[in-house]
This record gives structure tokens, C-alpha cells and sequence, in this order.
């Protein structure tokens, strides 16, 4: 075989401008590259820390044992046979696709195993191989110049992102899902249909974890006035009512007269519709009240007797009907049970992780305070603390949701298009991959569980588990079986087919459809894969044809003649080249943020301001331990353009703000909408009006019918 350096012929254009030009090349595929990158370093970094801990309850000596990550790893692709001197050497894309291999590397992690006595011990093991991204952080072409390309037989601008699948080279669609933590309103007709008094209004918010993990939150409007909740656990659906949702949020002692207040606000009274779905809500929840648990010893010792009042009976009540799906340890309450309820799948963005909540209910529980979110005080939220209460974030956001929802029913606010850019975002490849990455490591301490279990259950083995199955060699072994599983074959399976196999559905509209071949009919061709953007495999089985529009506000972002023609046209779009797509949410802090809506005028949140309570200005602030910034305030209906302006002339200017800023406004009903492709800078407005003036009058003259002589 001639040498590596002999298989690819380098390009004849002059050396002049070489940098620039890799450089244009690698924006094209940047966020493919970025994406995984990002996955790779900080998102592993992530994870073991937003990852549950898995217990394991030993029936017959009632010991338990809890499992959890202690870190992740992922090391570049080597070699499968070793050198003369016993090491690997870095294995090439170049060899993988002559051989027909796949380009993987080694995921390694460390396991740490704590009994019910607190002694933990550390295993270290190697979970599988991976596929790895060409040109990304842990590949071993990142960082090569040309030349270095070339030496490995490589093409001279080898781009990368994408991976190497038994020899093909497989792309990862970017998909488009619904904008995270932006309130969607919407009116579908199936929304009637899913029970007894559900009209077809509907609001929801997709919220995300910093591991990219998201989980959808949706209310319903009911033709009684009241909101039901829904949420969706293991791709089950379930409803619970709006007021009964907000007392397991507020502290003990909270009244009818509370919830209704804090759904009505302080210039709600004025507003009957909102009066009168505020009522709506509180009777809904009262439905409740007879199937209530009495309350814990700690509300009876407050004074809090009556379990409609008491937040400890409302997380029983919650826990004892949910800890079945959540997959709660035995030996766990169901009050803890109800909290996990709310920290997984309500408002995930403004929880606290699964390391942190561990962390403060063990400093709860030595205090003896009330907590929801792993153990945080719901109390009254002091203004002037620079940590605020991530369950009164959460009752913010409900009531926010709430208002919009019933404005929208009322017709006082216009609903959003779904398929409109404002309300849409696009999923990386590198998110998508961490995200099912989560959850197939999850699976394995899952199988890990089920392997001790069954140890324990087995007669033959029953007496031999429970005499060695705390020791360090009985463990080994059952992690050796556990974590050595299909981590390998799932993810390979999944760039091969493009088909997620998953249990939870991972909060996607589709399982399948992800992955496609990089074909290398021309070059053009070939990069058009790294900018294309798909609106969903679901969208292809529509018979209607408005998400095929491209609307006026997609202009810049995508190209409105680069779509194919037949079933995909108008589902598989483009983006332009000068279009960035940002990575992971900027590392501002939200005290920043809370300072600059403060300049703006902000009103306290709906959770903060009482009834009849007047508007004043107070220093917004923000949970430390949220995940994202939660709702710093609002603003009048006097002040919403002059700030919303402001808000873009400082995005646009780069002041007050990061680089990318995110602004939209959602007009109300009786507002003007003007749709404006292009909007001319100030100082050419003029120029512009003059030509405009011009053009008219020339096509006037051509029009004129001239006098016959």
C-alpha cells in the first residue's frame, strides 16, 4: 500500500490567504464541531452531578446501598492492537473507513458505592466505546494544519462533524424544537378531546437543564375557567390542578385567599376574566381536599392542622401517586417522593440538581426546616437576600403561564406560531448526543440495580448475596455485569439508523430520522449538510402546508431558495452562512441580568406582589441554585415597547448585555402587526424614501397613456 501521505494529492490553490480560508471552511460546520466539544468536556462534567443516584434496598437485613457517578471521561480514539512495547497508538479516520470500522473511543467512569452506614468505596471502569466526532476536541485530527492533514491521509481541508459508522462517514441532523423557557400559547382543536371540559386552548414552556435535559410543562384551559397542569412522565401523560400544584410549592398556612390573591395580582381586581378564573382554580383544588393525608408531626407543631393548608400533606398526596413512575427507592417517604415529583418535571429549569437538592435536604433535615426543591425554604422570600426561593421562582412562572393562558382564552392576546423563528430553536447534534448519552448511562445503574436484586431474590444465591453484598468483591463483580451492557452497540445503533431507542422519549417529537449519509457528490453538496435544518419527521405527515411557509422573519437566517424539491420542500431548510449558531447559555451572571430589567422599571413578580398591593420598583433577584435565570419582574403596559426597545438597541449596540441577545414581543390583540422584511438604517431612510419616490414616478410616466397626435 503506498504511504499515508501519497493517497490524497494536495490542492493547487496559491498559499496566499490560507488561513482565512480554513477558517471560512471550519464556520461552515462550526456547529456541529462546537456542539460535540462541548458534549465532550463540560457537558461530562455535567452530568454526574445532574444524574440521580440509584439506591438499592436490601429486603432481608434492611441495608441499603445508593450508587452515583463520581465522574466521566472520554478518551480519543487508539488502536485496537497494541505496539511491540505493549501501548496503543491514536487510531486514524483514514484507517477506520479503508477497514469498514467505526471511529469510537474509550468512556470511562468513576463509581462511587456508599452503604446505609456510610462507608463508600470508589470503582473505576470502562463503560464501552463511543462514536467520536471528527474534528472535535477528542478527536486526534483536531488541531492538524493542512499539512498535518495530509501526512495522515487525510483531504488538505478536512472539516469534520460528522462520525465514522462501520466505514460511512454519518451526519446528525439539526432539528428544530420549540424555544426553551418561552411561554407558547396555542389553539389546537385535539386539545378538546382529551377529557370531560378541556377547551382548545393550551400554553405550554419548554424548560432545559444546564446538560441540555428538557421537559415540557403544558396548562389547559377548562370551560369551568379553571387550569389544569400537565406533565408528561415516561411518555405518560398526567393532570393535576393548577391550585393543588401551587400548594405543594407554597409554605404551610397558605389560604384559599393566597392562591387566589397570587393568581389575581395587585392590579388584577380590575380584571374580571382573571377574577373570575382565579375563583375557577381555587374550587377546582378544593376537589382534592377530602383525599388529603393528615399532615407531618413539623406543620401539626406550627399549628398547621388542616391538611388543605398544610404543604406537607399536599407532597404526600403527590408522592403516594407518583413514586410508583418516578422509581423511587422503597425506604423513601412520600413527601420525598412528592419533592423528587417536583424537582424532575416541574420547571426543571428552575430546580436545583440532583447533587445539590441531596446536598441541602442533608442540611434541611439537621435544621429541621421545610423544603420542597431537595430541602430549600418556600417561605416568605426576603427581597433584600441575594438568593431567592426556587419554589417561589417556580409559583412566578406558574402564575405567569396562568395569566397568558387566560388572556389568550379571553382573546386578548394574539396566540404564537409554532412555526414561526421567534418561538423555535435548533437541536446540535453534541446536545442531542449528551442528552441520550444521559440517559443510556442511567439505564446502566438501573441494570446494576436489578442484577444485586436478583441476587437477593434467587434462593441459590439469597444466602451468599446477603453475607457479601456490601463487600468490595461481590460489588465489582455486580458492576463489572452491570455497567458492562449496551452503552456501545446503543449509540452506534443509533448514528447507523438514525432511531433512539429510549424509554423516557427524551421530551422529542420523533425517535427516528436523525442520522443521514454525508454524500461527497461535489463539495458544495457536501458542506450544504452541515447548514441544513429539518422542522421534524413528525411535519412530514401533515396534510397542511402552513409549516412549509417561509415566513418574512426567517430573512437572514434561512435561505429562501436552498430546499429541496417533492416531500421535504419547505421542511428541510437552510441556514445562511453569515447565521451563528450559539452553543451552551452564556455564563453571565443573573445578578447582571436582574440589574438590567431593574434599570427598565420592573414591577416584582406575580409571587412577590399581593393583592391591591401598588406597583413599586424593588432590586430583582435571582435563585443561586436555578439552573437558569428565573423571572426577574415585569413591566407596565405603558412601558413594554420603550423597553423592549431598549432591550435591542443595547443587544445591538453589545452594552448591558452578552453578545447574542434573545428579545421578542408578543403583541396583544388589538395592536398593529407589521411585517417589515428590511428596515433601512436612520440615516438612510431618506435615500431610500427619495429612490422610492423615484421609481414611482418613473413607472407613473410609463403608465401615462400619451395623447395621439
Amino acid at each position: 500500500m503506498a504511504p499515508a501521505e501519497e493517497l490524497v494529492q494536495p490542492s493547487t490553490l496559491p498559499p496566499e490567504g490560507e488561513a482565512d480560508r480554513v477558517a471560512t471552511l471550519r464556520s461552515m460546520v462550526a456547529p456541529h464541531v462546537q456542539s460535540f466539544s462541548w458534549a465532550a468536556t463540560t457537558g461530562l462534567q455535567l452530568l454526574p452531578s445532574e444524574m440521580e443516584s440509584l439506591t438499592i434496598d436490601n429486603p432481608h437485613t434492611g441495608e441499603s446501598l445508593t450508587l452515583r457517578y463520581e465522574y466521566l471521561r472520554l478518551a480519543r480514539p487508539l488502536t485496537a492492537a497494541a505496539d511491540r512495547d505493549g501501548s496503543s497508538s491514536p487510531a486514524l479516520p483514514a484507517a477506520c473507513r479503508r477497514a469498514g470500522i467505526s471511529y469510537r473511543g474509550a468512556l470511562n467512569a468513576g463509581v462511587i458505592a456508599t452503604s446505609s452506614t456510610g462507608v463508600e468505596q470508589r470503582f473505576t471502569y470502562k463503560l464501552g466505546d463511543v462514536p467520536i466526532m471528527l474534528g472535535s476536541s477528542s478527536c486526534n485530527l483536531h488541531g492538524l494544519t493542512p499539512t498535518d492533514l495530509l501526512a495522515v491521509g487525510e483531504e488538505e481541508y478536512e472539516l469534520g462533524g460528522y462520525f465514522i459508522c462501520n466505514g460511512l462517514e454519518k451526519l446528525v441532523r439539526m432539528v428544530i424544537v420549540p424555544r426553551r423557557h418561552h411561554a407558547l400559547a396555542v389553539r389546537r382543536p385535539p386539545n378538546a378531546a382529551r377529557g370531560v371540559g378541556f377547551t382548545d386552548a393550551s400554553i405550554s414552556m419548554r424548560c432545559g437543564r444546564p446538560d441540555m435535559s428538557t421537559a415540557t410543562l403544558h396548562m389547559h384551559a377548562l370551560t369551568s375557567g379553571a387550569v389544569m397542569v400537565r406533565m408528561l412522565v415516561r411518555r405518560a401523560e398526567y393532570f393535576i390542578p393548577l391550585a393543588l400544584l401551587m400548594r405543594s410549592l407554597l409554605p404551610s398556612g397558605t389560604t384559599d385567599a393566597d392562591l387566589y390573591g397570587r393568581l389575581v395580582g395587585g392590579d388584577g381586581g380590575e380584571d374580571g376574566d382573571l377574577c373570575a378564573a382565579a375563583l375557577a382554580c381555587v374550587k377546582d383544588g378544593a376537589d382534592c381536599r377530602l383525599s388529603l393525608p393528615p399532615p407531618s408531626d413539623a406543620d401539626v407543631a406550627a399549628g398547621h392542622t388542616v391538611p388543605a393548608t398544610a404543604r406537607s400533606s399536599v407532597l404526600r398526596y403527590l408522592g403516594a401517586r407518583f413514586r410508583v413512575v418516578l422509581n423511587v427507592p422503597i425506604g423513601m417517604s412520600d413527601e420525598d417522593a412528592g419533592r423528587v415529583l417536583l424537582r424532575r418535571h416541574v420547571l426543571i429549569h428552575l430546580s436545583a440538581s440532583a447533587g445539590e437538592a441531596a446536598a441541602i435536604g442533608e442540611e434541611a433535615a439537621a435544621a429541621g426546616a421545610d423544603s420542597s426543591d431537595g430541602g430549600i425554604d418556600a417561605g416568605a422570600p426576603d427581597l433584600t437576600s441575594p438568593a431567592f426561593s426556587v419554589d417561589q421562582a417556580k409559583v412566578d412562572t406558574l402564575v405567569l403561564l396562568a395569566r397568558k393562558l387566560v388572556a389568550v382564552v379571553r382573546g386578548r392576546v394574539e396566540t404564537d406560531n409554532p412555526d414561526a423563528l421567534t418561538h423555535q430553536e435548533l437541536l446540535l447534534p453534541g446536545h442531542l448526543y449528551l442528552v441520550y448519552l444521559k440517559e443510556r448511562l442511567g439505564l446502566l445503574l438501573e441494570g446494576t440495580r436489578k442484577l444485586v436484586m436478583r441476587d437477593l431474590r434467587l434462593e441459590r444465591t439469597r444466602e451468599m448475596t446477603n453475607a457479601t453484598w456490601l463487600t468490595t468483591s461481590y460489588l465489582t463483580s455486580a458492576l463489572r455485569r452491570g455497567l458492562g451492557g449496551s452503552l456501545s452497540a446503543r449509540m452506534s445503533y443509533w448514528l447507523a439508523t438514525g432511531n433512539l431507542q429510549t424509554e423516557s422519549g427524551l421530551d422529542l417529537q420523533q425517535v427516528s430520522g436523525y442520522s443521514v449519509v454525508a454524500e461527497r457528490i461535489n463539495y458544495l453538496r457536501f458542506l450544504a449538510h452541515f447548514r441544513s435544518v429539518h422542522r421534524g419527521q413528525f411535519f412530514t405527515t401533515m396534510k397542511t402546508t402552513a409549516v412549509r411557509k417561509l415566513l418574512p422573519e426567517a430573512w437572514g437566517f434561512m435561505c429562501p431558495v436552498h430546499t429541496p424539491d417533492g416531500s421535504p420542500c419547505g421542511l428541510l431548510n437552510h441556514i445562511t452562512s453569515a447565521a451563528v449558531v450559539t452553543q451552551a447559555p452564556a455564563a453571565s451572571p443573573a445578578a447582571a441580568a436582574a440589574l438590567l430589567v431593574d434599570t427598565l422599571g420592573a414591577i416584582p413578580p406575580p409571587a412577590t406582589h399581593p393583592l391591591h398591593a401598588p406597583p413599586r420598583r424593588v432590586p430583582c433577584r435571582s435563585s443561586s441554585t436555578a439552573a437558569f435565570w428565573p423571572m426577574c419582574g415585569g413591566l407596565t403596559r405603558a412601558a413594554p415597547s420603550g423597553g423592549c426597545g431598549r432591550l435591542r438597541w443595547w443587544g445591538l449596540r453589545g452594552r448591558r448585555s452578552r453578545a447574542t441577545p434573545k428579545s421578542c414581543t408578543c403583541p396583544r390583540r388589538r395592536q398593529r402587526r407589521r411585517r417589515r422584511v428590511w428596515r433601512p438604517p436612520r440615516r438612510q431612510r431618506g435615500r431610500v424614501a427619495a429612490a422610492e419616490a423615484r421609481r414611482v414616478s418613473s413607472l407613473a410616466s410609463m403608465c401615462t397613456p400619451r395623447p395621439r397626435g
